[in-house]
């Protein structure tokens, strides 16, 4: 039924190698966004002996990694049924294969001491957190999740991404500064090598992904400052340059433009719930959702966005991640972001193959494509001199404090 891809059998060929190998280390695959990780996900997990666990972060994921799996082993009756493990699902099934999310069994992992092999997709969200030994009693650092999870659970563990990196927050004598850092070089890590490597320019050149038009837009950024951490712009100073720069007023416009040119859906990534409502009630077929939206409805406005009774969707802190619509042709780009992570994730809903859809459009009105590059310019490879790096074009994001790496 699935017909692998080249890369995809790679990468399911070095995964299965990898949890039978009974090695010590925790890889991860990068996998831009677009390329099937959820194919890739079934077609290790079909191959596997053994107790499975896949996790992911969030609901979406979860439904839709499932039922990938599902349909990948639909043709051989050997294989039995996978289960789900998780409180938002409303489901609590255990069986040799199980999906689930950290939070519905972080508190007892004891249950799970007999997994073998353990998937995490998205896993840029593991944090590797711990302890600090000189906290005090008072105000202690907990350990993250996963953390605490796998200090029991003693699985062979792979992570799957499409952003194989963090953004964190240091302190100097002058304040704090961020820096990117490659997963398998954070210290902490808790993932520690990369199995394979794809880019998303392969995925291009393979024809795999839709072509990208940029559209950046005139925008004024001398407003924006960093917030009190340094991983992303305060909300006071995106509200300064959003007003000074008319972002929201000239979005109906722009809309207009470009359903008169031919575009059939428009997802727009807006900063507040305030704005998103105000445009929702002066743009035509349009409305918006929120990351605190009834669930219900939430999934109610999406599915009326994808029948096309919707054209336009106003998005806030939602439909980053997990959100498959290769029917998708525009995005607008009305906030900025410090974030490359974020910025990846939103571009890429745009990314997606779909019939008849010969280019997505990439509308960015707020300076983010001049910050970071072109998303398909974003490489990580094994530098001679400075070891794993992640470029953009020519200019090295990693390992680098943000405000210079961006300057």
């Amino acid at each position: 039924m699935f017909e692998l891809r080249d890369y995809q059998e790679e990468a399911v060929r070095l995964s299965v190698e990898f949890f039978n190998s009974k090695a010590k280390y925790r890889p991860i695959l990068e996998l831009p966004t677009a390329s099937g990780k959820s194919v890739i996900i079934a077609h290790i997990v079909k191959q596997l002996k053994g107790n499975v666990l896949i996790l992911q972060p969030s609901k979406e994921l979860l439904e839709q990694n499932y039922k990938k799996y599902e349909a990948v082993i639909a043709d051989n009756p050997d294989l039995e049924p996978a289960t789900v493990w998780s409180a938002s699902v409303g489901v609590k099934q255990k069986s040799r294969v199980t999906f689930a999310m950290i939070g519905s069994i972080c508190n007892n992992p004891e249950d799970w001491t007999d997994i073998d092999h353990v998937l995490i997709d998205e896993c840029h969200r593991v944090s590797p957190q711990r302890e600090k030994k000189n906290d005090t009693k008072k105000n202690p650092t907990m350990a993250s999740m996963y953390v605490q999870f796998f200090r029991v659970v003693k699985a062979m563990t792979l992570g799957l991404t499409a952003t194989p990196y963090r953004m964190k927050n240091y302190r100097d004598e002058w304040g704090g500064y961020t820096k990117i850092n490659l997963l398998n070089r954070e210290t902490p890590r808790f993932f520690n090598k990369f199995l394979y490597n794809v880019t998303a320019k392969k995925l291009y050149e393979g024809g795999y992904l839709c072509p990208i038009n940029y559209l950046p837009l005139p925008f004024v950024s001398t407003s924006l400052l960093p917030n009190s951490t340094g991983a992303e712009y305060s909300e006071a100073s995106i509200q300064r340059a959003i007003e000074r720069n008319e972002i929201i007023k000239k979005i109906p416009g722009i809309l207009q433009q470009a359903f008169q040119k031919g575009q059939k859906s428009c997802l727009v990534f807006v900063r507040s719930v305030a704005e998103a409502r105000q445009l929702s009630e002066v743009v035509p077929f349009s409305d918006y959702i929120h990351a605190k939206s009834d669930k219900k409805e939430r999934a109610r406005t999406i599915q009326n966005f994808k029948r096309g009774s919707i054209k336009t969707l106003f998005n806030v802190s939602v439909l980053t991640e997990g959100f498959d619509y290769p029917e998708l042709d525009t995005i607008i780009l009305a906030r900025p972001t410090m974030s490359l992570t974020l910025y990846a994730q939103m571009v890429g809903r745009v990314m997606r193959n779909a019939p008849g859809k010969t280019k997505g459009s990439v509308v960015d009105m707020c300076g983010n494509v001049k910050r970071f590059g072109k998303v398909e310019e974003l490489r990580i490879e094994n530098d001679p001199v400075l070891g794993w790096v992640l470029r953009s074009d020519t200019k090295i994001l990693s390992g680098r404090r943000l405000d210079e790496a961006l300057s």
